[in-house]
């Protein structure tokens, strides 16, 4: 059985100061030591969330990314894989978590199904790139003693504090604070971010984040009157990106009643039936522009995403802006996918 939740402020107490620096230790190995042991890519959730990387989940307001990042953190619980949860407004949690439950273990009390599950939280905001408060951190995670293999920053902007999230070298001390639980608990950090208020096709402030960051995952309601929403992988650290993916919310009732006497509600996700595409978009990018020039040149009515990437590769020779061309054409529908081959449209 997991240990009983420690309050962070009681964490925080038994850091009387910072630890004395300590001296690196640097191993150089040679290219023949490299290639002696085959690392093949890890996963937690195939084909999306790779181990061992800094994600970014963003959207606007309404894309019910927050609801996708806890979804994905218990669906890992629900495997045995440890997950922390750190929700800046804390307001909510409860019931979407109760919710989950309902829906996913409908036979037994939510209470029983999450004593089961290695899943933990941290619900209130806190400035996340000060050495002391990330020492707390620390120090909370090593009192549950159970490291977890994926952390959720929930969202970016709260739990950087005074940071200047337009900024490259702000955003470089949040990434640094990331990249540091990220390699001292073997987990994949995934920060929850939104959108510029007009570009809503990427995240707000720094490109840094976007250049310092393994794996980007755009989340779009394409309906506000529905409760369907698409997300589409930017780019992945080691992998080719998917296809975009819908999820359709459900609404479900928690059978209990607020002081005005109204039944509580939340929203959970599963996978939608079809996919759910936003209007498309006529191409502007330079990236996006040069790939669909590139992929008029192949003859071929249809074609794998190895013999796109290769058709792009001329005009666009970095893999991940390839792969960020790709998935916006995936996504505003000028390629389509069926069968696991692609075909361009008109």
């Amino acid at each position: 059985m997991a240990a009983e939740p420690h309050d962070l402020s009681a964490a925080r107490a038994v850091l009387d100061a910072e630890p004395p620096p300590t001296t690196p230790v640097i191993r150089i190995r040679g290219g023949f030591e490299i290639l002696e042991h085959t690392v093949p890519t890890k996963w937690l959730l195939r084909p999306y969330l790779e181990e061992l990387v800094l994600g970014l989940l963003y959207g606007d307001l309404g894309t019910l990314k927050s609801f996708l990042a806890l979804h994905w953190t218990l669906a890992l619980a629900m495997k045995g894989i440890p997950g922390l949860y750190m929700s800046a407004e804390g307001r909510g949690l409860e019931r979407r978590i109760r919710g989950w439950c309902l829906h996913h273990a409908p036979d037994r009390p939510p209470e029983k199904t999450m004593l089961d599950l290695p899943f933990f939280a941290i619900e209130q905001p806190l400035p996340l790139p000060q050495t002391d408060i990330l020492l707390a951190v620390e120090q909370a995670i090593e009192l549950q003693a159970i490291p977890p293999k994926l952390i959720v920053v929930d969202t970016l902007a709260r739990y950087g504090g005074a940071l200047d999230e337009n900024k490259a070298q702000d955003v470089a001390v949040l990434i640094a604070a990331g990249d540091r639980l990220r390699l001292k608990y073997g987990a994949s950090v995934l920060f929850v971010h939104h959108v510029g208020h007009q570009a809503k096709d990427r995240p707000r402030g720094s490109y840094a984040l976007m250049a310092a960051t393994d794996a980007h995952f755009l989340v779009e309601r394409p309906d506000p009157a529905k409760l369907a929403v698409t997300v589409s992988t930017g780019r992945l650290k080691d992998s080719e990106s998917p296809p975009p993916f819908s999820l359709q919310g459900k609404v479900i009732d928690l059978g209990y009643q607020d002081e005005d006497g109204q039944q509580v509600t939340t929203v959970v996700l599963e996978p939608a039936t079809e996919l759910v595409l936003p209007a498309r978009r006529e191409p502007t990018g330079k990236n996006v522009q040069e790939a669909l020039g590139a992929l008029r040149g192949i003859t071929s009515g249809t074609f794998s995403m190895r013999e796109a990437q290769e058709a792009i590769r001329p005009v666009i020779p970095d893999r991940r802006r390839r792969s960020e061309a790709i998935a916006w054409l995936q996504k505003n529908q000028w390629l389509t996918s069926s069968g696991g081959y692609l075909r361009l449209e008109a």
